[in-house]
């Protein structure tokens, strides 16, 4: 993310901070990972993630956040260049995108169909 922020205004792309910023990231992440694998008490107990189902929800949760972070970030800023509006008429333009969904239905009637439950008793 600092790479993003600072490269093209801050700094140039092509200077030497954001290519060493660049490759810094990933040595840092692959170092703290190693370290956790081994420490007494991890940050994140890795237990966590040996059942398949729970790491296969950490992959969906990690894709929807990234889906979060284009509709409320690059949606508007493209909005607003390709079209040439002001920020507050982007964000005007983009307020029907923001309605909520339809709640999902109650835990209680997941499975129910002609007045009974998942268990055949009604």
């Amino acid at each position: 993310m600092l790479v993003a922020t600072l490269g093209g205004d801050t700094l140039a792309w092509s200077s030497p901070q954001i290519i060493a910023l660049a490759l810094a990231v990933p040595a840092v992440r692959h170092f703290w990972c190693g370290a956790q694998l081994v420490a007494p008490e991890p940050v994140l107990p890795l237990r966590l993630l040996d059942d398949g189902l729970d790491a296969g929800g950490h992959g969906v949760n990690f894709c929807q956040r990234r889906a979060d972070l284009v509709r409320h970030l690059l949606h508007p800023a493209v909005v607003q260049e390709v079209s040439g509006l002001s920020p507050t008429a982007a964000g005007f333009t983009l307020m029907p995108l923001g309605c909520p969904a339809p709640p999902p239905a109650p835990w209680w009637r997941v499975g129910r169909s002609n007045g009974r439950d998942a268990r055949g008793s009604g």
